[in-house]
């Protein structure tokens, strides 16, 4: 199954690094990609950086890749907020990286941090460099009863290195919806439009397509919502215990890249 797979979508974070280290592997199974004619990209939900600052994050770690390897979430949510665009005039409060926020910016968005503008749209993405004023503001925006409440990721946790987790935006929501009881509308993955946006023009078959990922709630059930092969790498968040309680199986488990390198290489 594995040898007929035209095209590998890839996780980033705790599937082929940690932080700023390639996970053992990861170059040579993306240099056996190449070899092999297989497509691949990185879908990831991390949306603290834009898609500039992973172009040069992957290079400099030494993958030779470029913008057409990506799709992140930040772009799926540009492409949600073009189709709320058509319907009302967007203005934006992020909370989010200045990397965020300069990528809505130059896709054409109006973004504000005045609490007294008409804002009508409150993105939370993966914040770094969150503070207490953005989530006062935030639950202010969600009490007055924002139109448009988006989140760009549903994920609880970061993965860095030797098994430490980071926050991420699913748990800055959670913190929200303690205050205030509302929930977002979340992009990236599980929700199978990450995958069926790409794969729309590729004329490939469901079964020549499988995602590569750490986590069963967002990468594995996202490549199960979009009717795909999954594969489970035990370099990040999910665990066999994490599968053992699971209504949702990966269709492979490996304990890293270079094991699904090892079996390509046969």
């Amino acid at each position: 199954m594995l040898t007929k797979t035209k095209l590998f979508l890839l996780d980033m974070d705790g599937t082929i690094y940690h932080e700023d280290k390639l996970i053992e592997g990861t170059k040579e199974f993306i240099d056996l990609l190449n070899s092999q004619n297989k497509e691949f990209i990185f879908l990831t939900n991390n949306s603290s950086k834009n898609l500039n600052n992973y172009v040069n994050k992957v290079n400099n770690l030494g993958l030779n890749v470029n913008k057409n390897h990506f799709y992140t979430s930040v772009q799926a949510t540009i492409d949600y907020l073009e189709t709320l665009a058509k319907k009302d005039f967007l203005k934006i409060y992020v909370v989010g990286t200045k990397a965020l926020k300069q990528e809505l910016s130059e896709n054409g968005f109006i973004l504000v941090d005045n609490l007294d503008e008409d804002i009508n749209t409150l993105i939370i993405g993966f914040d770094t460099e969150l503070d207490y004023k953005k989530l006062t503001d935030a639950s202010m925006l969600l009490f007055k009863g924002v139109k448009h409440y988006i989140a760009t990721n549903p994920d609880f946790s970061c993965p860095l290195k030797n098994n430490i987790y980071i926050p991420d935006c699913g748990s800055i929501c959670e913190m929200l919806f303690l205050t205030t009881g509302k929930r977002p509308f979340v992009i990236g993955k599980p929700r199978k439009e990450m995958i069926e946006l790409l794969v729309k023009d590729k004329n490939l078959k469901k079964d020549e397509i499988i995602i590569v990922g750490d986590r069963i709630y967002t990468d594995i059930r996202c490549g199960f919502n979009a009717g795909i092969n999954t594969a489970l790498v035990l370099t990040g968040e999910s665990t066999l215990e994490d599968v053992n309680k699971s209504p949702i199986k990966p269709t492979f488990i490996f304990n890293s890249i270079k094991n699904i390198y090892d079996e390509l290489n046969k």
